[in-house]
């Protein structure tokens, strides 16, 4: 990780940012605050979203550059189900 926030040059001690973000995705549980709504942002971790572009995120907060993948939540055809799997019923 400190290689490639390295080779783009967006941290001047990329060694430090590579600590801090192995510190913030290991163990790999992400923090949920219960009863508060879901946020995979940039800014803030609680827990996340359905339709929320994980990866876009964690390539983003890993390699401390705009990472883009051009999924949003738009690009969902169907909204998931309310209930847990939170599968969309067949169409």
């Amino acid at each position: 990780m400190a290689s490639v926030v390295r080779a783009y040059g967006t941290s001047q001690d990329p060694d430090a940012y590579a600590s801090v973000v192995v510190d913030a995705i290991l163990p790999n549980l992400l923090p949920y605050t219960i009863g508060t709504p879901g946020c995979l942002g940039f800014a803030e971790w609680n827990g996340r979203a359905m339709t929320d572009n994980a990866p876009e995120v964690m390539f983003s907060f890993a390699t401390n550059t705009p990472f883009t993948l051009g999924i949003t939540k738009e690009s969902v055809t169907s909204n998931p189900s309310r209930t847990f799997p939170y599968v969309p019923a067949a169409s």
